[in-house]
């Protein structure tokens, strides 16, 4: 691992301002956590990491990032938010895999979006 754990959540704090208001908060831990918090600011991007694997030269670990937003209850802005946490999703990787920044913290090899709805 070429960077700590507080450098990279800062970093994607940074990034997270840095979207042109696509998110209005960041949060640093699990999801459950944030929902706990008095007051939430909405798109939210919450992140935290899982799973590090410790090598003789390296460590891997996943890194999650979740991108959220209120659905009225009637849903009539699904298709809105769906297709802006999408592209916020594509700003976010290409950040991370193409940032001069980010190449100094480790390499991003891939990443994976699921969707997913809580009524």
């Amino acid at each position: 691992m070429k960077s700590s754990i507080n450098r990279i959540r800062r970093e994607l704090a940074d990034i997270a301002i840095g979207l042109d208001g696509s998110i209005s908060q960041f949060y640093w831990g699990d999801l459950n956590e944030a929902m706990n918090q008095d007051t939430l600011l909405y798109p939210l991007m919450c992140s935290y990491f899982s799973n590090p694997s410790l090598r003789k030269v390296q460590t891997q670990m996943q890194l999650t990032i979740i991108l959220t937003d209120l659905l009225y209850k009637d849903k009539s802005n699904l298709e809105s938010i769906e297709s802006d946490l999408f592209q916020t999703c594509r700003s976010i990787f290409n950040v991370l895999e193409r940032s001069k920044r980010w190449q100094t913290l480790g390499r991003v090899d891939s990443c994976s979006v699921q969707k997913f709805q809580d009524s």
